[in-house]
């Protein structure tokens, strides 16, 4: 800096900010039909799993009361990506059935160690419940209040000759 004056554009990225101090894997949200399916390890997740982005390699099991494991290995059978995730269908889906979770939001496992063994077991599961992406606003103007009617009487109709049908 030379007399008050920054030469070139500052830096526009912000640090990223962790979520969870605790060790997460997140199950992301599915925004549309046939997007990844990404399952990423948080900061303290990769140091607790001693993940190296790019070249760990985990595995993820269950038992038969449907627990969830993750184990880092040679025996595993998905390689991490540098940033430390994972894209397969096949288990997010799976994950997402036995635990019955919302996968329009973001879902956090929790993990936690198993005494004895070198293996992570899912503690516990946090889902983030978003509220509708749609804001409806008040009309604010006579045209708008038009629309609100016209889309009102077209209900009604639609629902009277929905009435009709169960009639028959």
């Amino acid at each position: 800096m030379e007399n008050g004056v920054n030469w070139g554009v500052p830096v526009q990225r912000t640090k990223k900010v962790e979520k969870f101090s605790t060790p997460v894997i997140t199950l992301s949200a599915l925004a549309k039909k046939g997007a990844a399916r990404k399952i990423s390890f948080n900061a303290a997740a990769q140091e607790l799993l001693g993940l190296v982005g790019g070249e760990s390699v985990i595995a993820v099991g269950f038992d038969p009361q449907q627990n969830i494991f993750v184990k880092v290995g040679p025996d595993g059978n998905f390689k991490v990506t540098k940033a430390c995730s994972v894209s397969d269908k096949r288990t997010y889906e799976y994950i997402a059935k036995i635990k019955e979770l919302n996968t329009e939001v973001e879902n956090y496992l929790t993990l936690d160690t198993v005494d004895g063994q070198d293996y992570f077991q899912v503690a516990g599961i946090i889902s983030e419940e978003t509220e509708d992406a749609i804001t409806i606003n008040e009309p604010t103007s006579e045209a708008s209040h038009e629309i609100e009617e016209q889309v009102e009487d077209a209900t009604e109709e639609l629902v009277e000759a929905e009435e009709e049908d169960d009639e028959f």
